[in-house]
């Protein structure tokens, strides 16, 4: 009894006051399994698809592939807002597991092409796009509206720690066993996030844009966002932070840590991790704080630094540094997109919520553009070029959008 009252006081802590909610928990549980296994096999994959074509152009169109799903985005906004939620979850993992069971029945007879890889990751990729969509639009309903700054916090630690745990294991498998070794504890990953969405109950709600074309429902959610500036704007940072700062981490890590590092598999997985390891940092503070005064000051300042100091490990050659730096990086990341994810949620009108994040998720489309871009200019120039043009161009427009939504930014 003793033990039962302290658990429940360190849940009723602001800390942790969102695991109160029992679905959110199995939510929780189910995304963490389900990013780990996305870790491992963007590491698994992507060393895969550079050692064999050594070519930074198609490892970025591999991971631009991971995005794939992005354009249609506001059309699964639309889906989001008007059919069950939860079938949406379980349809989704379950896919996941079933594309990942054929790739490693293709690995284990020693099948497995180039062109099969991005078959299977743009396939997986239109998923990933209607279960991220998914998942925001759900939180809100899951917990109480105090909870909810927690809520997001706590999602992104859970993101977080499976960065950091995921590339590990992946790396570590790769380097010391056989790819088939790495893909199985793929399966298991994505099998259990399909298993613990199962016990997720949402609350019976209306469902919204019933009668309405998907061209009235894309043309009232256009209106909407135009003339609401705060989501405006916090539309266009995102769209910026995918183009210039996250085809690094996304994208075209590979490449630094085998032609500028000089390190393996192993060796990417630490640099991963690192990233992760800020970006941990920085939710686990947005946790702590049960509110965020000026977030759009956050937002921009965040950004501006996050772009900065990727800049600075782009002329980095020394491995140490560079982990030090990507942890500074990963936190300003965080602070950035977290406390963006919590304003849109918060301002977003229930009934326009799963619609926004439909387009907040198409501003995602942006990343593939960005590796596309990146991987070309890596192709000429070389990595540490590339990101060093993208963090400037960053830089500049943070400062623009800046300037542009003055009023904005000091609400």
């Amino acid at each position: 009894m003793e033990k039962y009252l302290i658990i429940k006081s360190i849940l009723q802590s602001s800390v942790l006051s969102s695991f109160q909610s029992r679905s959110f928990t199995f939510l929780w549980i189910s995304d963490w399994f389900v990013r780990v296994a996305e870790q491992m096999e963007f590491v698994v994959l992507g060393w895969f698809v550079l050692i064999k074509t050594e070519s930074p152009f198609i490892l970025g169109f591999y991971a631009a592939l991971r995005y794939s799903g992005n354009l249609l985005a506001p059309i699964y906004g639309i889906a989001v807002d008007r059919f069950d939620r939860k079938i949406i979850l379980i349809f989704v993992r379950s896919t996941f597991v079933l594309l990942i069971l054929i790739m490693l029945i293709l690995i284990a007879t020693d099948s497995l092409e180039i062109w099969q890889v991005f078959i299977f990751t743009g396939v997986s990729g239109m998923g990933r796009s209607l279960d991220n969509i998914t998942r925001q639009a759900v939180t809100p309903d899951l917990v109480p509206r105090d909870s909810l700054i927690n809520a997001v916090a706590m999602t992104s630690n859970g993101r977080n720690v499976a960065h950091i745990i995921g590339p590990l294991i992946g790396g570590i498998l790769l380097s010391q066993f056989e790819i088939s070794w790495s893909f199985s504890a793929i399966v298991m990953g994505y099998t259990l996030g399909a298993v613990f969405v199962l016990f997720v109950t949402l609350p019976i709600r209306t469902p919204a844009g019933i009668g309405m074309s998907v061209r009235s429902n894309l043309f009232s959610t256009a209106s909407y966002i135009s003339k609401n500036d705060i989501v405006f704007a916090l539309l266009l940072v995102a769209l910026l932070t995918n183009i210039t700062a996250l085809p690094l981490s996304e994208g075209l890590m590979p490449v630094f840590a085998k032609n500028v590092l000089d390190t393996g598999s192993s060796g990417l997985g630490a640099l991963l991790s690192a990233y992760a390891i800020g970006g941990f940092i920085g939710s686990a503070t947005i946790a702590c704080v049960p509110r965020i005064s000026q977030p759009g000051r956050v937002i921009i300042l965040s950004s501006f630094i996050w772009h900065f100091s990727l800049m600075l490990f782009a002329q980095s050659s020394w491995f140490r540094i560079s982990l030090g730096i990507l942890v500074f990086s990963g936190l300003m990341q965080s602070l950035t997109m977290v406390t963006m994810s919590i304003t849109l949620l918060a301002v977003a009108s229930p009934e326009f919520r799963g619609r926004v994040m439909g387009v907040r998720s198409l501003a995602v489309y942006g990343l593939p553009i960005g590796l596309l871009i990146a991987g070309a200019l890596a192709n000429l120039y070389g990595a540490p070029f590339a990101i060093t043009m993208d963090m400037l161009v960053g830089m500049l427009l943070t400062m623009l959008i800046a300037v542009k939504f003055n009023r904005v930014w000091r609400s």
